[in-house]
């Protein structure tokens, strides 16, 4: 998505004179019930304000970053375009026609609103009154449950005429529906000649919700484009009673991180700072704005930000954006605010601060079955107590460390080193084992059968045990089975790097795992895992999840793996495995198998693995395959045999916007995508290619195959 670049105040164009009457507005946020002038609930994230006792970062360095030292302003393109539906107003259809549309936008081709008769009759070609996706195809899977787009799709709506979206790429449009409630969020929206509208992508959040990322909006954050926008009249009375929205420029955004109320963000973000999506910006309330320089509308602006803040809610251009709405002519720099060029803009950015964020990364907000969000998988380490390993430190051994914290629990910290261990460290509940700082290395001892790490009863079971930043090295020649209780599944060759048996709320993070016989990672009998930004390579078997739920694998990578795959789930539901690279693994680069159903696998690089990149198996029903990349698999195999995406006795999955390509010529990937048998019932594939397969980018032996036309 290209944005403008500069501090950006974007306002839309057009008319809205409907919603500019006197008297429209609202005074205070919080308690505030929604109103299509004040959307969403009372105690919604936007009209909630900064507690006393905020905590803030300083992001100055990104700034830095941005294109220009004078920001720039956006006044016509980048933004929303709002509107409120009557029952009187015409009924039109919404048409979706997926990322060709967008494309076609971007180069020019099609306009926003007033294309000529023969650019209207190919739109329409090929556009479906209804959306087979769950998920906007350019962001990352959510960390809490949002309505699937395709459930929640109307194929018509009321639309005032005259009603025209951002004229951008991006093409914004939200049209408040009759009821007062029902928002139609459209994205690359283009509206015809005779109203209707033609569309990526649609949505359709509740106005009277929560107003975060789980409403299902359109923005990478998946929060709605009217949350945060400024409104008209605000600068004018003199007050805004909710938190701003803005865009942000993707060099600042952090790689593979939201925080709520973001609840996604894009895939192939190429973000590299340090601000998550979703992160909120405001001047700390200990700023005395009076030295600013600042205009009377700039005041206005600084208050809201220093009560309420701003979200970061999508990427943008080279710059920070501040959103506004269609035609508010005060915010226009052009016209009604002059003030913001070189004055305003540069003073507020000068003053923003990043509210510090409740945890590192993204918040793993989990889901369970009934929908119902869950205790974070990303479990925080117990402040107290704090127990230090290494050189000069109160303890040299860890074992010593963990055996002499409380029942309650606590930290053990290990000092940079190498650490040999003969024997499993066995982790309690509520307990923490973190490197502290580069290079803390946990090896085991030649010749030693066992885990390097699990938990200490595989019995009953502990909950939440959090390990970060370690390496860990097994023995690989000389690691066997360990004997007794220790090997709580039978059958299971080798011994494992982290090993987790009836575990809840636990977290494997920033850590790399070498040289295990057996799985590098394995959870039995788990709930609310999380296994992330880890790197696994050398290992017998990487990550294996068994009959567990609301795991999250996300983030890591795998390579040179000697035998097994590089993801396994067997028995697992209601998990994601997403934004994963697997490399030459010994086996499929990711398997569902043993009814593995209700799961996500997204956004994963799954490339010459010795059999498929990704494979389905049966009883596996109702899991998503979307967007991942397949390249090359098969690669030490005859030619031919593996595919890219391989299906067998699997029902009732989407598997969407995938790519699973090769070289042409020295193809080893079979197919790209290949429903093996009629045992494939009703599994729906839309917008898959594959180029290159030796024989083809599809083979479809299933019954009863939804084949869709893709985005």
């Amino acid at each position: 998505m290209r944005r403008p670049r500069g501090i950006l105040l974007a306002v839309t164009l057009g008319s809205w004179l409907c919603l500019r009457a006197a008297g429209a507005g609202w005074a205070a946020g919080e308690g505030v019930p929604p109103s299509f002038e004040a959307p969403f609930s009372a105690d919604s994230c936007w009209k909630t304000a900064l507690p006393a006792g905020t905590e803030y970062v300083d992001v100055g360095q990104e700034w830095k970053k941005l294109a220009v030292a004078s920001p720039g302003l956006a006044v016509r393109k980048w933004t929303v375009g709002v509107y409120r539906a009557q029952e009187t107003d015409p009924v039109v259809k919404v048409l979706v026609k997926g990322a060709d549309l967008w494309r076609a936008v971007q180069r020019g081709e099609v306009k926003n609103s007033g294309n000529p008769p023969e650019v209207e009759a190919r739109l329409r070609e090929g556009a479906q009154p209804a959306l087979t996706l769950a998920l906007p195809y350019y962001v990352t899977p959510p960390t809490r449950p949002c309505p699937a787009l395709s459930s929640a799709f109307r194929p018509t709506i009321h639309c005032p005429r005259g009603a025209l979206p951002s004229p951008d790429s991006d093409g914004h449009l939200a049209v408040l529906q009759p009821d007062g409630h029902t928002l139609f969020e459209a994205y690359c929206a283009v509206v015809l000649g005779n109203g209707d509208v033609v569309c990526s992508l649609a949505s359709f959040p509740d106005l009277a919700g929560y107003g975060d990322g789980g409403a299902g909006g359109l923005r990478a954050s998946l929060l709605p484009c009217v949350g945060g926008l400024l409104r008209a009249g605000e600068l004018e009375r003199g007050e805004i009673g909710h938190a701003l929205a803005c865009l942000l420029y993707r060099g600042c955004l952090q790689w593979g991180a939201h925080v709520w109320p973001a609840v996604s963000h894009d895939t192939n973000s190429g973000y590299s700072g340090t601000i998550p999506m979703g992160a909120r910006l405001a001047i700390p309330a200990t700023v005395d704005l009076a030295p600013a320089g600042l205009s009377g509308k700039g005041l206005v602006l600084a208050r809201a930000l220093q009560q309420y803040g701003m979200y970061v809610v999508d990427r943008g251009g080279r710059g920070l954006t501040i959103c506004a709405e269609l035609g508010y002519e005060a915010a226009n720099p052009e016209t009604g605010y002059p003030e913001w060029w070189g004055q305003d803009g540069p003073r507020l950015l000068a003053l923003l601060k990043m509210v510090r964020p409740p945890a590192a990364g993204d918040r793993a907000v989990q889901f369970a079955p009934d929908g119902t969000e869950v205790s974070e998988a990303g479990v925080q380490p117990p402040e107290q107590p704090t127990l230090r390993v290494g050189p000069g430190q109160p303890y040299a051994d860890i074992a010593a460390a963990l055996a002499a914290l409380p029942a309650a629990g606590g930290t053990v910290r290990v000092a940079p080193g190498r650490y040999l261990i003969s024997a499993s460290l066995r982790l309690p509940s509520h307990t923490a084992l973190l490197g502290d700082g580069e290079g803390v290395e946990i090896a085991l001892a030649p010749n030693v059968v066992a885990h390097l790490i699990t938990n200490a009863d595989h019995e009953q079971g502990n909950e939440e045990i959090v390990i970060r930043h370690l390496t860990l090295t097994g023995n690989l020649n000389s690691q066997g089975k360990p004997p007794g209780p220790d090997n709580h599944m039978r059958g299971q060759d080798g011994a494992r790097g982290v090993y987790f048996v009836r575990v809840h709320d636990a977290l494997v993070e920033d850590c790399t795992i070498t040289e295990t016989a057996s799985n590098s990672f394995r959870a039995d009998e788990c709930a609310r895992i999380r296994c992330a930004r880890n790197t696994i390579r050398y290992c017998w078997h990487c990550c294996n999840c068994t009959h567990s739920t609301n795991c999250l694998i996300v983030h890591n990578h795998y390579e040179r793996q000697w035998s097994g795959d590089g993801v396994y789930f067997n028995n697992t539901t209601w998990s994601l495995i997403a934004d994963n690279q697997v490399r030459g693994v010994g086996a499929p680069g990711i398997t569902l198998e043993f009814n593995s159903c209700h799961n996500i696998v997204s956004d994963n690089l799954a490339e010459e693995c010795l059999f498929q990149g990704i494979a389905v198996l049966p009883g596996c029903n109702d899991n998503r395959i979307l967007r991942n990349t397949c390249r090359g698999n098969g690669r030490y195999r005859a030619a031919g045999r593996p595919d890219g995406i391989y299906l067998q006795g699997a029902c009732g999955n989407l598997v969407a916007d995938n790519r699973c390509f090769d070289t042409p010529g020295q193809a080893t990937q079979r197919y790209g995508v290949n429903l093996s048998g009629p045992d494939c019932r009703d599994n729906t594939l839309c917008g898959n290619s594959g180029e290159g397969n030796a024989l083809g980018a599809l083979r479809d032996a299933g019954t009863d195959t939804n084949l869709l036309p893709g985005p």
